[in-house]
């Protein structure tokens, strides 16, 4: 579909559910699955029952141990279990901590803990690092941070994590991401607004700090609710929380500069909203 469009219903949901994500992944990869309440699971690939683009799916307890009004938030696929790899966590309160993704090789089905969460708090994020990388935290008001990750040290799993970014009252953060080198950034706001920009114009601060403008928001875009890394060839799925679903190549999105407002990637029907940007390798 061109960009602008209202897309489809590619996601048939329960009555009182709705989709949160949507990732590639290879049959043999392992995917980890991150809860709200901070706690990690892992499953193969080829574990999850295949389906066709409107079929429902399998509901998640059957694959996981849940805890009673537990929700998964987010997945990430990964290879295996290699010493000195790490996966990064960030909190919706702007908290951040590493820990080794070889201490997470025993969560399989019935999971465990992978950070200490506040009552007031929930996980937004996680990316697989490699102990040199350069990260981004993106805040809905539009602002993102963007430090080096050897400013926060490994940490067991059961520790809190250390601050990441500072937060203006009405602020959370939206989005954690890994900086990848040759690759643009992608922000994307709940009203369809988006654009790609160079992560060369975010410079390098240290953790903890506010940050600067990376999408103008106003009434007519919305908050942000998404940034993430987009290659040239990459293709772009946007979910809405009604399950409509957009696909976009990436040169159909403009290039502009990080503080522009962008331009509309999909008409969201009034009550509905963008929740969600899954980023499809082609290669």
């Amino acid at each position: 579909q061109g960009r602008g469009g209202t897309g489809k219903s590619g996601i048939t949901t329960y009555e009182t559910d709705f989709p949160i994500a949507v990732v590639s992944s290879n049959t043999h990869s392992y995917l980890m699955l991150f809860s709200d309440r901070g706690r990690v699971f892992w499953l193969k690939t080829y574990e999850i029952p295949e389906g066709g683009l409107h079929a429902k799916g399998r509901p998640i307890f059957h694959l996981i141990s849940l805890k009673k009004s537990e929700r998964i938030l987010f997945m990430i696929p990964f290879d295996d279990f290699l010493p000195g790899r790490y996966i990064f966590l960030s909190t919706r309160r702007g908290i951040v901590k590493k820990t080794d993704i070889c201490q997470f090789a025993n969560a399989r089905k019935h999971g465990v803990i992978a950070v200490n969460i506040g009552e007031e708090d929930s996980l937004i994020g996680a990316v697989l690092t490699g102990g040199n990388d350069e990260l981004i935290l993106a805040k809905s008001s539009g602002v993102a941070v963007r430090f080096s990750e050897k400013d926060v040290r490994p940490m067991g799993r059961q520790a809190r994590g250390v601050k990441g970014t500072r937060l203006r009252e009405g602020e959370e953060v939206v989005s954690l991401v890994k900086v990848e080198e040759g690759s643009y950034l992608l922000s994307l706001t709940g009203k369809g607004y988006g654009k790609r920009f160079d992560p060369g114009e975010i410079r390098t601060l240290k953790r903890g700090g506010l940050g600067v403008t990376v999408q103008r928001v106003n009434p007519k875009t919305g908050a942000l609710v998404k940034l993430g890394t987009i290659n040239g060839d990459d293709d772009v799925i946007i979910l809405t929380k009604k399950g409509q679903v957009i696909r976009l190549r990436s040169d159909q999105i403009k290039v502009l500069g990080r503080t522009a407002q962008g331009v509309r990637l999909m008409r969201v029907k009034p009550g509905d909203s963008i929740i969600d940007v899954a980023i499809i390798r082609r290669h």
